[in-house]
């Protein structure tokens, strides 16, 4: 009985694993309570990075979101602990939380738009959210600082309208980059 019952187990998990984004999207929900200011990139190492990984202009919010994606991920490692938010020290620290995720996230797509001059057609926001897992807001269910607030970031196509919800460390720590969202920011 153990043994089937263990079996069924690994066999969930194993077929879990190819559809854990869609799963997540359908039962985590980031609702936007606050909004974080962009913080220019001045560090060399950082304008380095991201020079080299944006050859080519971003046609649309995946390619956007993909090159700001790998180059946060590349460069940081989640910590529950304190830690810097600011990009340009997190790139020597390499530690962060779920806001020096979203701010270094958040930074590198701002300077990505602006080397190539599309202010007018892509915007990206740096929000706060609260987590909702089933409908139920799960905040006064915790005391830890990881679940008072939790960050995510905006990508719109200012001419389409499409946007996308990214979360940079469930992106590096669960392979789940694109979360579903709600904002009015």
């Amino acid at each position: 009985m153990l043994k089937k019952l263990f079996q069924g187990l690994v066999l969930f998990l194993v077929l879990l694993i190819p559809f854990r984004d869609k799963v997540y999207r359908c039962l985590v929900t980031y609702e936007a309570i606050g909004q974080r200011p962009n913080i220019a990139i001045t560090n060399p190492k950082l304008v380095d990075a991201i020079e080299r990984r944006s050859q080519n202009k971003p046609s649309n919010a995946e390619q956007l979101m993909s090159v700001a994606m790998d180059i946060t991920c590349d460069h940081l490692q989640f910590s529950f602990a304190q830690a810097p938010s600011d990009p340009n020290t997190l790139v020597e620290t390499h530690q962060a939380n779920c806001v020096g995720y979203s701010a270094m996230f958040q930074s590198v797509v701002q300077y990505i738009i602006r080397k190539y001059d599309l202010e007018q057609q892509w915007q990206c926001k740096h929000l706060i959210s609260k987590l909702y897992v089933c409908g139920v807001d799960i905040h006064p269910y915790f005391n830890t600082p990881f679940f008072r607030d939790h960050d995510f970031n905006l990508i719109k196509n200012l001419e389409t309208g499409q946007t996308l919800y990214a979360d940079p460390s469930t992106g590096d720590y669960l392979w789940i980059p694109v979360v579903e969202g709600r904002s009015n920011y």
